[in-house]
C-alpha cells in the first residue's frame, strides 16, 4: 500500500466517522423536546433579552410561579408541549413582572426595555 493510499484511507475513515457523528446529532436534534424552562427562557430571548440575563430573570420569577401553581417544581424539566398555552400566559405575567424589575435595577438603558413595559 502506498503512502497516498494510506492517506486516502485515513481521510475516508475520518469523513465517514464525521458523517456518522453528524447524523447522530441531527437525529438527536429532531427528537429533542424543549423543556418548560427552556421555552420560558426563549420567550424572553425572543424579545431581545440576552440569554444570561434571561436566566437571572427566571431565577426571580420561578419561585413566584411555584407559589401559585400546584406541583410547580415538577414542570420545569418536563416537555414544553405538555402544558397548555393558557399556563404559559399565566407564567408570562410573572416573568414579565420579574423582567421589568430586573431591567430597572440592572439594565435601565437596555434597548429591549420598552418590550417589557
Amino acid at each position: 500500500m502506498t503512502m497516498a493510499m494510506v492517506k486516502l484511507e485515513t481521510n475516508l475513515f475520518t469523513l465517514i466517522s464525521d458523517l456518522f457523528i453528524f447524523t447522530k446529532f441531527v437525529t438527536f436534534s429532531k427528537n429533542y423536546k424543549m423543556t418548560t424552562r427552556e421555552k420560558l427562557k426563549k420567550m424572553l430571548t425572543d424579545k431581545g433579552m440576552p440569554e444570561n440575563q434571561a436566566e437571572k430573570v427566571l431565577e426571580i420569577a420561578i419561585p413566584n410561579i411555584e407559589a401559585v401553581i400546584s406541583n410547580g417544581r415538577a414542570i420545569w424539566k418536563s416537555p414544553a408541549e405538555k402544558h397548555s398555552e393558557l399556563l404559559y400566559r399565566v407564567m408570562w405575567i410573572y416573568i414579565k413582572t420579574a423582567a421589568k424589575e430586573w431591567i430597572a435595577e440592572n439594565a435601565p438603558t437596555a434597548g429591549y426595555r420598552p418590550v417589557f413595559d
